[in-house]
């Protein structure tokens, strides 16, 4: 729709990151601001000439709850901190990485489970384990993984790109389910630049996990179980699924992660939220 100022029409766009459902209950705000925080974010949706959400899903979502299209557009690592893909590995080791804020810690406890196990049995290798940033406090620290600060976007890049694998946890309880559904983490697109497969630890419905079904580069494990999670790095690390990484790891840049996508998709939202404008403006002409 539009915003009238007097006798000026101007249409806006929403721009939409995270599901509001999911700041207001990290807001921990009470019923009442919660009620008129979510009336706002629906006139606003409502009257918006057009959107542009971080996810597919997202946009359906909204499509369907408030009648608006909206183009996704997600988040793209500036060129400079993109790698090369690492082609030797370290003999006897898998590296894991684990970079940016952590925040499900259930999942990031499972998986460390799996390793520890993995780890103690008679195998001829060993998982090695990073974590670069924030952990969450309910996330106990263990002597045998190595933590490091937040770095700056290009060194972190190339802590990512060192790694066999760049670890994504997401949460699997149902409090999460739309968020999930919904959000598209930030951590996918710089794993990816950085050159390095994600394992995916989440939902089977999510944004993350629906991408990598599309796109080759990484895999997803749905499960807290130690075996299955084990069974994901080997599958990540497996010759057929190497071989193709690197081609598919190039569309994907091209086709979401580039930055010239986002000046793309700004264009064209911009463009289509100025043809009822223009429309009304050649009608009220006539």
């Amino acid at each position: 729709m539009t915003i009238y100022f007097g006798s000026i029409k101007i249409p806006y766009v929403v721009h939409l990151w995270d599901s509001p459902e999911y700041l207001v209950k990290n807001m921990r705000l009470d019923p009442f601001s919660k009620s008129d925080l979510m009336q706002s974010f629906r006139v606003a949706m409502t009257n918006a000439t057009t959107g542009v959400s971080v996810s597919k899903s997202m946009s359906n979502i909204y499509k369907k709850r408030y009648a608006i299209s909206s183009k996704p557009m997600v988040f793209c690592p500036p060129l400079n901190t993109w790698k090369e893909v690492k082609k030797d590995r370290t003999p006897n080791e898998i590296s894991v990485v684990f970079a940016g804020t952590l925040y499900a810690y259930k999942e990031w406890h499972a998986f460390l489970d799996a390793v520890e196990k993995f780890n103690a049995s008679s195998n001829d290798k060993t998982i090695k384990v990073t974590c670069i940033g924030v952990s969450s406090r309910w996330a106990k620290k263990r002597d045998w993984v190595t933590y490091e600060k937040l770095k700056p976007a290009n060194e972190a890049a190339e802590a990512v790109n060192k790694a066999d694998l760049a670890y994504l946890p997401y949460w699997m309880d149902k409090s999460h389910a739309l968020f999930v559904k919904t959000a598209f983490p930030s951590k996918m697109s710089f794993y990816v630049t950085s050159g390095t497969p994600v394992f995916f630890h989440g939902p089977q419905d999510s944004t993350p996990a629906d991408f990598l079904t599309d796109h080759l580069v990484g895999k997803s494990c749905h499960s807290l179980k130690a075996n299955d999670i084990i069974d994901t790095i080997k599958r990540l690390l497996k010759e057929d699924f190497q071989n193709q990484y690197i081609k598919s790891r190039e569309e994907t840049l091209n086709a979401f992660f580039h930055p010239d996508r986002c000046v793309e998709i700004f264009r064209e939202t911009i463009n289509t939220a100025l043809q009822p404008a223009k429309r009304n403006s050649h009608d009220d002409a006539y």
